[in-house]
């Protein structure tokens, strides 16, 4: 069994052994032509995700959160994604109360 930590002994955390959910979706696609497709991710995809992402060419990446911003891995995926034609998106969700309110409207 793997460990979850976050901290430590690089061998001793969840980075060594972890797959990232873009490239899980990739290699588990049921579909092998993935050209012009978009795929969604809750981060902006690392730089080792966006290789995955070009390679197969996929044409958006839509994703909620960029909190890396600033990181130089951000930085290497948005030049991967911009070399490779890849439009990225930030899906702006509602926050909570309204997805509430909505909810609430809804089953009256």
């Amino acid at each position: 069994r793997f460990r979850w930590e976050r901290d430590g002994d690089w061998l001793e955390t969840k980075y060594p052994y972890v797959v990232h959910a873009e490239a899980n979706a990739i290699l588990n696609s049921t579909i092998n032509d993935l050209h012009g497709c978009r795929i969604y991710a809750t981060l902006f995809p690392c730089n080792e995700c966006a290789k995955h992402i070009a390679q197969k060419k996929i044409a958006e990446v839509v994703f909620l959160s960029d909190k890396y911003r600033g990181e130089k891995f951000h930085e290497a995926s948005e030049r991967i994604f911009g070399a490779a034609g890849i439009a990225t998106r930030k899906l702006e969700m509602p926050s909570l109360p309204e997805l509430v309110d909505k909810f609430e409207r809804y089953i009256r």
